[in-house]
């Protein structure tokens, strides 16, 4: 992941700067282009990632709506009614403007765009619903591994991220990151990786995420 960071300096720690003479070769000829200046970090951040559409992350027992339509753990719902779902709200008010009457979801799984219908009930506080839990964002500690003073730009995990429960890659859509505080460090062996724990502020931004 990449983004534009209005980090201050000091805040990314000492370090020397990487020089990075870079030629390109153009009509048989080679020009020496200008050496860029990178910034090695090593500085933990938190992340905060935003999912592009809802993931299913469990669906409820018995035989509720979303079982009977073929929702499965792990798919991402980014159309509801024709509608594009952009959060758990925003899908959560669209099924109330269904008023019970069935809905076509979009649906993405393993790849895969497959369209299912779904006729949501209602419960006991009189709430349209389907039977599945969603989640649209999640946040957690990364590493910001390099740091670009002329633009602004750093480059920061470098590895998918993945739901905590369903253990399947986030659909990221965008993020930012966050100010961090390592509380501990789980030891990475053979088959089980290593971990950060931490604490975060999740009001204050430093800066945004794209892929």
């Amino acid at each position: 992941m990449y983004g534009p960071s209005r980090i201050a300096k000091r805040a990314l720690g000492a370090g020397a700067a990487l020089a990075l003479a870079v030629l390109l070769c153009a009509g048989g000829r080679v020009k020496a282009m200008e050496p860029r200046m990178l910034v090695p970090v090593g500085h933990t951040v938190g992340i905060k990632l935003f999912s592009r559409g809802v993931v299913v992350v469990k669906l409820t027992d018995g035989g509720t709506p979303a079982r009977e339509c073929g929702l499965r753990t792990g798919d991402v719902i980014v159309k509801c009614g024709g509608n594009a779902v952009t959060s758990t709200e925003q899908f959560q008010s669209l099924l109330q403007k269904s008023g019970g009457s069935a809905s076509n979801l979009q649906i993405e799984r393993a790849g895969d765009s497959v369209t299912l219908s779904v006729e949501p009930s209602r419960n006991d506080q009189g709430v349209y619903c389907i039977g599945a839990w969603v989640r649209d964002s999640m946040a957690g500690i990364g590493t910001m591994t390099w740091y670009d003073p002329a633009t602004g730009a750093f480059g920061a995990l470098g590895h998918g991220v993945t739901d905590t429960d369903t253990s399947l890659l986030m659909p990221f859509s965008n993020g930012s990151v966050l100010p961090s505080t390592v509380k501990a460090v789980k030891r990475g062996e053979a088959g089980s990786a290593g971990e950060l724990r931490g604490d975060f502020d999740l009001t204050r931004d430093l800066g945004p995420l794209y892929a």
